[in-house]
């Protein structure tokens, strides 16, 4: 069975003289298969950790959202490197930040906070 994860995305940018929109609405997606893995979690510092997808067969799209409000504290992204458990570090959420992308099937996906634990609302979606 599939169905479908919708998306609308609107964004910004004016910075002194520079400014820059972009607009997309309703873009749909097929959804192959039903399933979640999804929920606060805390994000170590002291080591990069691989962030469970549960049940999913396949992974799809994902949601990180950093959950501490001020601070610096943010978070790293990633897959494994070529040495299989650790990061290659590849985006950052800071604080109120989100970060919203697909994940390349078959892909151990990581995090680390950078100064502390922090708690974060990840949600990752089956493709």
């Amino acid at each position: 069975m599939s169905g479908t994860i919708k998306q609308t995305f609107q964004m910004s940018v004016g910075n002194g003289g520079f400014a820059d929109a972009v607009t997309i609405n309703n873009l749909e997606v097929v959804q192959n298969n039903i399933g979640a893995s999804s929920g606060v979690r805390t994000i170590g510092f002291a080591a990069d950790e691989v962030i469970d997808t549960g049940d999913l067969a396949t992974e799809g799209y994902v949601f990180i959202k950093n959950l501490e409000e001020t601070g610096g504290n943010f978070i790293t992204w990633g897959p494994d490197a070529v040495i299989p458990g650790t990061m290659v570090g590849c985006g950052e959420v800071k604080p109120g930040e989100f970060a919203w992308f697909r994940l390349k099937s078959g892909i151990v996906f990581r995090a680390q906070a950078d100064t502390a634990d922090v708690q974060a609302d990840i949600r990752i979606y089956e493709d």
